[in-house]
């Protein structure tokens, strides 16, 4: 799972995965380059959104999503309530662009969810899964290349006695799979989980380079404490 911004994503036309799993440096530097690469290719087109007086969180995304030929859900833990603003004043920037520098701004992250759509959140939300009592890190190339993986996420806190403790699981692992469905980040691997309502969910997960498959019961109602 490679950490890339919006702007190179499009010119390299890869997949999506997250923007937050990298310093606040490393982002501002990665939307700097993102920023730098738009403007020389010249095929983009600029753009102001000249709003430091604020401007809807949620509409300013979906307009620069719009110009980018993508559909926007929102993450609902993230967004609750109404009128959330974000503040931005930015001249000559590629929607890509802009997109990246709000989200690093406030603090918010995506990940692929279907065909031309992403699902925006919290850099708080997935870092953790209550429900089995572990947290959570997405893997950066160099992380996917030392565990000998193409993507998933993985576990880096095992919670004592927790569902997950019980089930076998270590720091460690990567989770690759959940019922037999490829990750895609790990916020949907939070709502999977959280979102069954009964019985088990299947792990498949890779420790020390091996493939194993481990069924995990989460706990209804009772949130594991790490």
């Amino acid at each position: 799972m490679i950490i890339r911004s919006l702007a190179f994503i499009l010119i390299v036309a890869s997949s999506f995965v997250f923007v937050t799993a990298q310093t606040m440096d490393a982002q501002k530097e990665n939307v700097d380059k993102a920023a730098k690469t738009s403007s020389a290719r010249g095929t983009e087109r600029l753009r102001d959104l000249p709003f430091p007086g604020g401007i809807d969180l949620q509409f300013v995304i979906k307009e620069l999503a719009r110009d980018l030929n993508l559909n926007v859900l929102f993450d609902g833990e993230s967004f609750r309530g109404t009128g959330r603003k974000t503040y931005v004043d930015l001249k000559n920037v590629t929607s890509a662009t802009a997109l990246d520098y709000i989200l690093l701004q406030e603090n918010l992250f995506f990940e692929e969810a279907g065909p031309k759509t992403i699902l925006v959140a919290s850099r708080f939300q997935g870092r953790s899964i209550p429900q089995i009592g572990v947290g959570l890190t997405p893997l950066t190339e160099q992380l996917a290349q030392y565990f000998g993986v193409d993507g998933g996420i993985l576990i880096n806190a095992v919670g004592d006695n927790s569902a997950a403790s019980i089930a076998g699981l270590k720091a460690g692992d990567v989770i690759v799979e959940i019922d037999g469905v490829s990750l895609k980040g790990a916020l949907g691997l939070v709502r999977s989980i959280s979102e069954k309502t009964e019985g088990d969910v299947t792990l498949k997960i890779v420790r020390d380079r091996k493939v194993q498959t481990v069924s995990v019961t989460p706990r209804r109602g009772i949130q594991s404490v790490l």
